[in-house]
């Protein structure tokens, strides 16, 4: 166990200025650079029509006309125990039937009619990155509530800047003719499940974090940092969904970002969240991409990700607050990053970090980072309690 006595004997007082005798406020991790990876570019995406992906839905869609009949436990909000034996045609999303423990030993088991859809998928391997836009597409409506895709709570700058890089006229195009269709929620669900089990997460990783770092290369810091949303912005969910404390926050941001874009200094990292999801990184276009990272599976990957986190989260001044703490724990048994980078998280996160690690089972979690991370958790904990009870709070 790390025991840090050096300071008591020194007489130092414990600041934020000298890391609270746990990290080097000056240290920042030597990560990798963001590179783009010429498989995964932006234009690439963009240049995925509407007409492309309309081909590969609707075969989809035949298809499941075809098995509509097939028995299977679906999904059914109004039943006790929410699950019903019942046919195809009426599922809303592809259910699987197996224990957790079952689908690690076989992703595919559990799934009604995995064959038929995997044969299907073999015809457009090809065609994956069609299909990732696709299951993109579906991420930006709620196929139960939506009549439309539209970009009505956001600015002129930001319909621009979406435009740009990804495409409206042909994502709109795509949405209006899925939102017609009878079943595409059931398609948009084996879309997704083929791209995450058939394909698997490496892969998937992989196109995720391409696309996020090309899109990060090619967005001036200007449309990182500038305000999203339309004047009117009580239209915006996230606006109806803030604290009246919160709002006002808002409403101030507002305010100064008429006048400069830089993130206000001296903000906890939850006021930085908040004030952020006024931020291009926070759109549903861009969330997606985010999203994507949380799906590596290899120690490089996890490097690379983690590398991006960092550099998304720089352009806000808020060092943490995209960073993936088991992803800084893993970094820290590789040598990789200061154990004093990963204490100076866990103060910054205010304690965010160690309830969404609390809030998971512990072996979804290697040993090793685990052990890391608690262990530097005590560390933390003790020197803010002993700051504490000097201080006779």
């Amino acid at each position: 166990m790390y025991k840090d006595d050096s300071y008591k004997s020194l007489g130092v007082e414990f600041t934020s200025e000298n890391g609270y005798g746990l990290y080097d406020p000056s240290y920042f991790p030597d990560l990798p650079p963001i590179k783009l990876d010429e498989r995964y570019t932006m234009d690439i995406f963009r240049n995925i029509t509407f007409k492309e992906m309309a081909d590969v839905f609707d075969s989809l869609l035949l298809l499941i006309e075809e098995y509509k009949d097939y028995k299977c436990i679906i999904f059914d909000s109004t039943a006790d125990d929410y699950y019903v034996d019942g046919i195809l045609g009426d599922a809303t999303f592809l259910l699987n039937n197996e224990t957790e423990e079952e689908q690690r030993k076989d992703p595919l088991k559990g799934y009604p009619l995995m064959e038929i859809w995997s044969n299907w998928l073999a015809e457009y391997e090809d065609k994956i990155l069609k299909l990732f836009k696709i299951k993109y597409c579906c991420r930006l409506i709620n196929f139960h509530n939506d009549v439309s895709y539209d970009l009505i709570a956001y600015n002129a700058y930001t319909i621009d800047l979406i435009d740009k890089y990804f495409g409206i006229d042909d994502i709109k195009a795509f949405l209006d003719m899925a939102l017609e269709k009878k079943r595409a929620s059931l398609a948009d669900s084996i879309i997704s499940v083929l791209l995450s089990t058939a394909i698997g997460t490496e892969k998937l990783f992989d196109i995720y974090h391409g696309f996020l770092s090309s899109l990060f290369l090619s967005v001036p810091e200007e449309g990182w940092k500038r305000h999203i949303y339309d004047e009117d912005r009580r239209r915006s969910n996230l606006y109806r969904s803030l604290s009246e404390e919160d709002r006002q926050k808002f409403d101030e941001e507002v305010a100064r970002l008429s006048v400069k874009p830089e993130m206000p200094p001296k903000l906890s990292l939850f006021e930085k969240s908040v004030l952020t999801h006024t931020k291009l990184v926070f759109t549903r276009e861009v969330d997606f991409f985010i999203r994507g990272l949380w799906l590596s599976t290899t120690d490089e990957q996890h490097i690379k990700g983690l590398a991006l986190q960092y550099a998304i989260g720089e352009v806000y001044d808020a060092r943490y607050f995209l960073a993936n703490i088991k992803h800084i724990a893993l970094a820290v048994t590789k040598g990789l990053i200061d154990m004093g980078e990963l204490r100076r998280a866990i103060i910054e996160s205010h304690g965010f970090f160690i309830r969404s690690v609390l809030d998971e089972e512990v072996t979804t979690f290697e040993n090793k980072p685990l052990d890391v991370l608690l262990e530097c958790t005590e560390v933390v904990l003790s020197r803010m309690l002993q700051i504490i009870f000097k201080s006779g709070i």
